[in-house]
C-alpha cells in the first residue's frame, strides 16, 4: 500500500507542477507524523476502539483481495514478461513449475527441519538451473564493500496539508493490516492475542514508520504472508525471525550481498510468491467460515469482492484527470474491496 501511494505521488507530482525535491520533503514529515500517531495510539491503549471494525468478514475480504491483486503480478512473472512486458519465456514457465512443485513436494511429503526449508531449497535449486540453462546471468558484485546509512537523504521534512491527509489515510489502512496480521497469526499458533500485544505493535510500527522518514524508505507494514510462510514450514517460533532479522540489517550494509540476491530470476522469486499466497487465501476462507453467510453477509462480502476486484481492472489512464487523493485510492483495489466491507457493515447496513 505505501509502495503504491508513493509511486502515484511520484508520477504525479511533476504533472501538477509540484517539484519532486519538495515532494520528497513533504513524504518525509509526512511519515513522521503517521509514525507518531501510531505510537500515540499503542501508548494510550487506543487499539481496541478500531479492532471492532475488524470482524471475520472484513478479515477475509482483506486476505482474499491481497491474494487476488498479487495474482496478475504472479502471472507476469511466471510468463517472464514482469515488470515491462516483451515475449513469454517457456523455459522460465517450466522453471516455475518445477519451483513449485518441489516445494510443495517437501511441504506435503517431508517433516521437520526438510520441511521448514523447503522454501529455500526450492529457491536455491531454481537459481541454480536459471543460471545452468541460460534464463539468468550469474550475479555480479558491486565494488563497494561497506555502506552505512544515510540520515534524511530526501532533504529537510517539509509540511504539505494534502499529502499529509493522504498518508494518513494509508496509515490507517495499514493499521488493518497490522490487526488483521496479529489476530490470524495468532490463531495459527494457538495463543489468543491480548490487548497488549496489539499496543506493542503499535508502538513498533510507528517507530518503523519514522524511521522509513528519516532513512527515506517505505513505510512499515507487516508482511501478512508470513502467515503462509509459517502454514507452509510449520514453524512460528520467533527466535529465527528474530536472528534472520539482525543478519539482514547487518547484510544491509553492504552492497554487494543485495546485488547477489537481486540476481534471483523473477520466475523463481514469484513462484515462492505463489506458494505463500496460496496458503494466505486459505486464511482467507478460514475467516469466512466463521460467518454465517444470509443475505446480508452476502451482500457485504459479495460487493466488497466484486467492486475490489473490478478497480484493479480499470485502466490506469482512465483515471489521468482524477485528483491525486481520489487516484490513490480508487486505483487499489485492496483500498477500495476493505473500505466498502467497513462501511458496509458498521454503517450502511449494520446487523440489528
Amino acid at each position: 500500500m505505501w509502495y503504491n501511494i508513493l509511486i502515484i505521488m511520484g508520477v504525479i507530482a511533476p504533472q501538477i507542477g509540484k517539484p519532486l525535491a519538495e515532494l520528497r520533503g513533504n513524504i518525509v514529515l509526512g511519515m513522521f507524523i503517521v509514525g507518531a500517531i501510531y505510537i500515540i495510539i499503542g501508548f494510550f491503549g487506543l487499539i481496541d476502539k478500531i479492532m471492532i471494525v475488524f470482524t471475520p468478514a472484513v478479515k477475509g475480504t482483506f486476505f482474499l483481495l491481497m491474494g487476488l491483486q498479487i495474482s496478475g503480478s504472479i502471472m507476469r512473472g511466471m510468463l517472464g514478461i514482469w515488470p515491462h512486458g516483451g515475449m513469454v519465456n517457456l523455459p522460465g514457465v517450466i522453471l516455475f513449475i518445477a519451483v513449485v512443485g518441489i516445494i510443495i513436494w517437501i511441504s506435503l511429503k517431508q517433516r521437520g527441519f526438510l520441511q521448514s526449508i523447503g522454501i529455500f531449497i526450492g529457491a536455491m535449486a531454481g537459481w541454480a538451473a536459471a543460471i545452468f540453462i541460460g534464463i539468468t546471468e550469474p550475479p555480479l558484485f558491486t565494488s563497494k564493500g561497506l555502506a552505512l546509512p544515510e540520515p534524511l537523504p530526501w532533504g529537510m521534512p517539509q509540511f504539505d496539508p494534502g499529502i499529509t491527509v493522504i498518508l494518513l489515510i494509508v496509515g490507517f489502512f495499514t493499521l488493518s493490516n497490522l490487526v488483521t496480521s496479529i489476530a490470524t497469526f495468532s490463531e495459527l499458533v494457538g495463543k489468543e492475542a491480548e490487548n497488549n500485544d496489539y499496543n506493542r505493535a503499535t508502538i513498533i510500527t510507528g517507530l518503523g514508520n519514522v524511521f522509513a522518514g528519516f532513512f527515506a524508505l517505505i513505510g512499515f507494514v507487516p508482511f501478512a504472508s508470513s502467515i503462509g510462510f509459517a502454514r507452509v514450514t510449520g514453524v512460528a517460533s520467533n527466535r529465527p525471525f528474530l536472528i534472520g532479522s539482525l543478519i539482514i540489517m547487518f547484510l544491509g550494509l553492504f552492497p554487494m550481498i543485495g546485488s547477489l540476491f537481486a540476481a534471483i530470476p523473477a520466475q523463481v522469486g514469484f513462484a515462492v510468491i505463489l506458494i505463500m499466497f496460496c496458503q494466505l487465501l486459505g486464511v482467507a476462507f478460514m475467516e469466512y467460515r466463521k460467518i454465517y453467510f444470509d443475505n446480508r453477509t452476502g451482500f457485504i462480502v459479495g460487493i466488497s469482492i466484486l467492486l475490489g476486484v473490478g478497480t484493479m481492472f480499470i485502466p490506469p489512464e482512465s483515471m489521468a484527470l482524477m485528483p491525486l487523493f481520489v487516484k490513490s485510492f480508487v486505483g487499489n483495489g485492496l483500498t477500495v474491496g476493505l473500505l466498502i466491507c467497513v462501511l458496509l457493515e458498521q454503517v450502511l447496513i449494520p446487523r440489528k
